[in-house]
């Protein structure tokens, strides 16, 4: 098996994007041009845990090691989204599509069967995404462009570093891919519109 191909290479290569792409986002904080959304950042925080653990326990070996740097990251934003300055974009709506997704995260463990736990977690991680979709809608300098089209691509390679690919471990990465590229398509249409730099 050629190196370059090879699910260790592969997890390590998607793990090094993932942290290309959040030096990007972490550039920005510290610039307080991105404000990252507590709500969002958190449930993404727990449910890669989560799904972390789920891909770990289905074989998905290498290709899961990116799943939980984004977790530990996702943990991060969301003790940043707590600040001052990145509260005030909190809506009222982001309340309901927060407490929403706390109050579905427990059904996963009911569920006994793992790839139904990982429907639910996908279903939840898109949920959570809605925050941060509106907020960048109005506010698009507000996010980094970069962070997330690294985020997709991140879990582009890790899809194929999974040793064992099923729809347990597989779902939940193709939907970040699929979510993400959706996130910054939106963002480039809405800073370009506004004549925002990426």
């Amino acid at each position: 098996m050629d190196i370059f191909t090879s699910q260790p290479f592969l997890g390590g290569a998607a793990v090094a994007l993932g942290l290309f792409g959040y030096f990007f986002y972490v550039r920005g904080i510290l610039q307080g041009k991105v404000k990252p959304h507590t709500f969002t950042w958190f449930v993404w925080g727990l449910l890669t845990t989560i799904a972390f653990f789920a891909q770990i326990a289905a074989g998905g070996g290498a290709g899961a090691w990116v799943t939980g740097v984004t977790a530990l990251f996702s943990f991060g934003f969301a003790a940043v989204g707590l600040g001052a300055s990145s509260r005030v974009f909190i809506a009222k709506s982001d309340w309901i599509f927060f407490t929403s997704t706390l109050l579905t995260v427990p059904i996963w463990y009911f569920t006994g069967n793992l790839l139904w736990s990982v429907i639910i977690i996908t279903i939840i991680d898109l949920v959570a995404f809605i925050p941060t979709f509106r907020k960048a809608f109005f506010n698009p300098e507000t996010e980094n462009g970069w962070t997330y089209a690294l985020s997709g691509l991140k879990f582009v390679v890790s899809l194929f570093a999974l040793e064992n690919f099923t729809w347990t471990t597989a779902l939940y990465p193709m939907s970040l891919v699929i979510a993400n590229l959706a996130f910054v398509l939106m963002l480039v249409w809405r800073k370009y519109s506004r004549k925002v730099v990426i």
